[in-house]
């Protein structure tokens, strides 16, 4: 019971780091905090005196949900700036009507 409870905090740590790293950071910031998180996992189950195969587990699920992490955490800025209308850039493309000069 204690070894499932150590894996639950392990993978909801790597959700809340996905999800922070989703507030900040694109995508490709992911990879090194990935492989950050791996060595940190394979060093807390080796300290343990865990299994390869356990420890490998671990590393697969702790991967998983930080990925699943960034995801939510990506949707949910998306939900939040789609609520407040979005960004408060104006789009220059195309030029706004009341700007157009009257003749």
């Amino acid at each position: 019971m204690r070894r499932l409870m150590l894996e639950f905090g392990i993978v909801a740590v790597a959700w809340l780091v996905g999800a922070a790293l989703s507030v900040r950071f694109s995508v490709f910031a992911l990879v090194p905090a990935l492989l950050v998180l791996l060595v940190v996992v394979a060093l807390s189950e080796t300290s343990r005196g865990e299994t390869i195969w356990w420890t490998a587990a671990t590393m697969l699920l702790a991967a998983i949900f930080a990925q699943f992490g960034y995801f939510a955490g990506s949707a949910l800025r998306f939900m939040n700036e789609n609520r407040r209308g979005g960004r408060s850039r104006e789009n220059t493309a195309v030029p706004s009507t009341s700007k157009l000069p009257v003749n």
